[in-house]
Protein backbone atom coordinates (compact mmCIF):
# COMPACT_ATOMS: atom_id res chain seq x y z
CA UNK A 1 0.00 0.00 0.00
CA UNK A 2 0.89 3.31 -0.09
CA UNK A 3 0.30 6.68 1.49
CA UNK A 4 -1.79 7.97 -2.01
CA UNK A 5 -5.45 7.46 -0.46
CA UNK A 6 -8.65 8.81 -1.04
CA UNK A 7 -10.93 10.62 1.46
CA UNK A 8 -12.92 7.44 2.09
CA UNK A 9 -10.06 5.24 2.48
CA UNK A 10 -9.23 3.67 -0.62
CA UNK A 11 -5.34 3.15 -1.03
CA UNK A 12 -3.70 2.03 -4.16
CA UNK A 13 -2.02 -1.52 -3.92
CA UNK A 14 1.16 -2.64 -6.19
CA UNK A 15 2.57 -6.31 -5.82
CA UNK A 16 5.90 -6.43 -7.75
CA UNK A 17 8.22 -9.42 -8.20
CA UNK A 18 12.23 -8.17 -8.14
CA UNK A 19 14.33 -11.21 -9.97
CA UNK A 20 17.62 -11.83 -9.33
CA UNK A 21 18.85 -9.62 -12.16
CA UNK A 22 17.62 -7.11 -10.21
CA UNK A 23 14.44 -6.14 -12.84
CA UNK A 24 11.40 -5.25 -11.14
CA UNK A 25 7.60 -6.43 -12.99
CA UNK A 26 4.41 -5.62 -11.42
CA UNK A 27 2.25 -8.52 -11.27
CA UNK A 28 -0.57 -6.81 -9.67
CA UNK A 29 -2.03 -3.52 -8.46
CA UNK A 30 -5.62 -2.48 -7.35
CA UNK A 31 -7.20 -0.74 -4.56
CA UNK A 32 -7.78 -1.50 -0.88
CA UNK A 33 -9.12 0.32 2.30
CA UNK A 34 -6.49 1.42 4.82
CA UNK A 35 -5.44 -0.25 7.66
CA UNK A 36 -7.29 -3.40 5.96
CA UNK A 37 -5.74 -6.37 4.57
CA UNK A 38 -4.65 -7.48 1.33
CA UNK A 39 -4.26 -10.69 0.77
CA UNK A 40 -2.27 -12.79 -1.70
CA UNK A 41 -3.59 -16.26 -1.96
CA UNK A 42 -1.56 -19.57 -1.50
CA UNK A 43 -1.35 -20.57 -5.59
CA UNK A 44 -0.03 -16.67 -5.72
CA UNK A 45 -2.98 -16.13 -8.23
CA UNK A 46 -5.36 -13.81 -6.64
CA UNK A 47 -4.96 -10.90 -4.33
CA UNK A 48 -8.14 -10.49 -2.41
CA UNK A 49 -9.16 -7.11 -0.72
CA UNK A 50 -11.59 -4.99 1.15
CA UNK A 51 -13.20 -2.65 -0.16
CA UNK A 52 -16.27 0.19 -0.40
CA UNK A 53 -18.49 0.63 -3.80
CA UNK A 54 -20.22 4.08 -4.63
CA UNK A 55 -23.46 3.33 -2.31
CA UNK A 56 -20.43 3.08 0.83
CA UNK A 57 -21.43 -0.72 0.83
CA UNK A 58 -18.34 -2.78 1.46
CA UNK A 59 -17.29 -5.98 -0.47
CA UNK A 60 -14.38 -7.96 -1.17
CA UNK A 61 -11.95 -7.18 -4.34
CA UNK A 62 -10.22 -9.66 -6.07
CA UNK A 63 -7.36 -9.09 -8.73
CA UNK A 64 -5.78 -11.53 -10.72
CA UNK A 65 -1.79 -12.38 -10.58
CA UNK A 66 0.24 -11.84 -13.61
CA UNK A 67 2.70 -15.42 -13.95
CA UNK A 68 5.97 -14.78 -12.60
CA UNK A 69 8.51 -15.46 -15.58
Amino acid sequence: MDNACSMQGDCQFVLALKKPDGSVKVVASGNGLLGHPVTLSLNYRKVFTEEINDSAQPFVGSYDVEEFK
